[in-house]
């Protein structure tokens, strides 16, 4: 027997009950509740509603309330570095057959709209899963993103950071009110609904049957790491609070607008009720010992911009984000600019440090099951990731104009080859071909700026030999 075929029905219902488990129920109300603050969707309860307040009022004050958009600008200053630019995801040593297999998989997968996903989960969740898997249909090997909140991990006993057995909720494409669970462990898969009754597999088979890729095929992207914990956290955790804060602000700041520009009218008169006179102008007639004022709230509205700017940059202070990326105009430059945003390039590196195992271990994995299938994908591959980091703003023109001084200079810093890599837009290929071409011709010719600036992008300009 099987080891598998040993485990109780029973037993499997409680596992996939374990989705409900006070534990899961608060990891997954976490990330909805980030996800809720990221879209800046769903948070007009945090519309600090008065004491009769209600009826057309109260509509037109939800009508109008606009989200701050705290989360959203602060995560974007976090994923942008990560998933804003193309990752080169390679292997050393491969072959020619082997690395356009690879390349394949990413072209197949949309793998940069993938990844935007994915590094989006990581920031904003704490968490992020993709799962590998083969297209029967399609004859294609495809990488998906997966919903964090719909992934129940069993770790290891001995090694919490490794999965013994993952579990996705997936939704019946037979009847949407419906989920079922896919079940996998490095050796066995199986698929259930919530009744545990065993389901085709998509082959005419149900109930557990051998893993075909001994190795359970998803790929956990963790957010800031937690000692000891399978799960990640998220940069934005604190954030979020301080973003219902600022809405309550907001909120505030409206109510009393609205008071503050509709003064009430006062009328004091113990013996006569007042009457509106009309004429030239309307008035209120009173009694000789009548009086009528305007009573204006003093509400101190400065205050509550204040305490609103004081909760927008407490919440960049706490993600270590710049303030200078929202107001915009002057940003320090040099060494001044390295400390402004030392903060955030730790947060951001932190979470590459990250992304860039398990960025590898999809590689791996994209291998391991591709082999399975058939491609020529090596069985103990190499992967190489470089995920071009760019936390620090760079003015282009300066370090072109940088770049150009130090290859006209003497002694020369910057070689014509490296100069054309940087600025032509063209690949090493075409640039190292230029620079043989270029070395043949050199006893007969100078090389303007003009023939350069024709082989590539590069701007115009003085010469630059």
């Amino acid at each position: 027997m099987i080891w598998w075929e040993s485990l109780a029905p029973k037993a499997i219902l409680d596992s996939i009950k374990d989705l409900q488990e006070q534990a899961e129920k608060n990891r997954a109300a976490t990330y909805d509740r980030h996800e809720r603050y990221f879209a800046g969707s769903d948070t007009k309860g945090d519309l600090i509603r008065h004491v009769n307040e209600g009826g057309l009022a109260w509509k037109e004050r939800q009508d109008r309330f606009a989200d701050c958009g705290l989360t959203r600008r602060i995560a974007a200053a976090l994923i942008s570095p990560l998933a804003g630019h193309d990752i080169e995801r390679t292997m050393d040593d491969a072959n020619d057959a082997a690395s356009d297999a690879l390349a394949q998989v990413w072209v197949d997968s949309r793998i940069a709209t993938k990844q935007r996903m994915i590094y989006q989960n990581q920031v904003v969740c704490g968490d992020a899963f993709a799962f590998v898997s083969w297209s029967d249909a399609l004859g294609l090997l495809l990488v998906h993103t997966v919903d964090p909140g719909n992934v129940f991990v069993v770790p290891h006993e001995d090694d919490p950071m490794r999965e013994w057995t993952v579990i996705e909720r997936r939704i019946d494409p037979e009847d949407a009110k419906k989920m079922r669970y896919w079940i996998w462990t490095e050796n066995a898969r199986n698929l259930i609904n919530a009744d545990g009754v065993e389901l085709d597999q998509g082959d005419g088979k149900r109930g557990w049957q051998a893993n075909p890729y001994n190795a359970i095929p998803y790929i956990h992207w963790r957010g800031l790491p937690v000692s000891e914990s399978y799960w990640g956290s998220s940069p934005i955790s604190a954030v979020v609070g301080l973003h219902k804060y600022a809405n309550n602000l907001r909120s505030q700041h409206d109510h009393v607008m609205l008071y503050q520009a509709h003064s009430q009218l006062v009328i004091s008169d113990d013996n006569v009720e007042p009457k509106l006179g009309t004429g030239e102008a309307n008035a209120i007639v009173l009694s000789k010992d009548g009086t009528a004022t305007f009573l204006s709230p003093g509400a101190d509205l400065p205050a509550l911009e204040r305490a609103y700017e004081r909760a927008r940059e407490e919440a960049f202070q706490i993600a270590g984000i710049p303030m200078s990326i929202v107001k915009g105009g002057e940003a320090p430059s040099g060494f001044a600019l390295v400390i402004e945003y030392r903060s955030m390039s730790e947060v951001i590196e932190d979470l590459a440090v990250e992304a860039v195992c398990a960025e590898e271990d999809l590689i791996r994995l994209i291998c391991t099951v591709g082999k399975a299938h058939g491609l020529p994908l090596p069985d103990d591959p190499v992967p190489v990731v470089d995920m071009h980091l760019e936390v620090l703003p760079t003015d282009k023109d300066a370090a072109y104009q940088r770049d150009l001084a130090g290859l006209q200079g003497t002694p020369q810093t910057v070689t014509l080859r490296d100069f054309l890599l940087r600025w032509s837009g063209q690949t090493e290929e075409t640039v190292d071909g230029y620079m043989e071409a270029l070395k043949a011709e050199q006893a007969t010719r100078s090389t303007g700026f003009d023939r350069l600036a024709a082989f590539g992008n590069l701007p115009s300009g003085e010469s630059v030999l």
